[in-house]
């Protein structure tokens, strides 16, 4: 991509984490980017995080429950060494304020970790990186989770971006932002659920088919 499309891919990404303080299931919690991009990616995620910061733009988690249980996610990846590159494992106001999280961004994570293999259901995003020649890595790093609902490709080649697109193991594939479409099936892959919502696949579950057999 190029940097135009690096700063709508990288800002779109952050928002779509974000959203809801992260309590969404189609999160995508993994940015997964070509080395060379990394630390452009990193310093626009520096600057998504900082106006986040803010209680107007960044709502609290559903519980103190729920808080604790996000906070321990981050206090742990940070104690296994991930790189801190906006946010961490704080509280941006007291707890009297209510059950906040700082919205956060992790680099240098180990892809078997827990917060890059966990559902943290909290404003939180692992960046991963592959050789800029090596598609092929990405992919598998994409990939290499136990969970499939919702994920993105962008590319300057929008052939190549639906190709790529093909092979990613979600049920949801979004190419260089396209819309949701509501006319279209809606569920996951692997540990993500089973069967569809939405579109004509998600009338499949209210029918009940009949095969009557005739002689031939």
């Amino acid at each position: 991509v190029d940097d135009d499309m690096l700063v709508k891919a990288v800002k779109v990404s952050a928002a779509n984490c974000f959203l809801n303080s992260g309590q969404t299931c189609t999160a995508w919690t993994r940015l997964v980017v070509p080395q060379s991009k990394l630390e452009a990616a990193l310093e626009i995620l520096r600057e998504v995080v900082a106006k986040n910061l803010d209680s107007s733009r960044m709502g609290p988690m559903v519980s103190a429950a729920h808080r604790e249980r996000v906070l321990g996610y981050m206090t742990r990846a940070e104690a296994e060494g991930a790189t801190v590159v906006a946010g961490g494992a704080t509280m941006p106001f007291p707890a009297s304020q209510g059950w906040y999280v700082t919205p956060t961004v992790y680099a240098h994570v180990d892809p078997d970790s827990e917060i890059a293999r966990e559902e943290v259901f909290g404003p939180v995003m692992t960046v991963f990186t592959y050789p800029d020649d090596d598609i092929e890595s990405g992919l598998s790093l994409v990939n290499d989770s136990q969970y499939g609902l919702s994920g993105a490709v962008w590319a300057a080649d929008q052939r190549l971006g639906e190709l790529v697109a093909s092979r990613v193991e979600a049920g949801q594939v979004d190419v260089n932002g396209a819309s949701f479409n509501l006319e279209a099936p809606f569920g996951g892959f692997k540990m993500s659920g089973l069967g569809r919502e939405l579109g004509r696949a998600g009338i499949d579950d209210y029918l009940e088919y009949r095969s009557v057999q005739l002689p031939q």
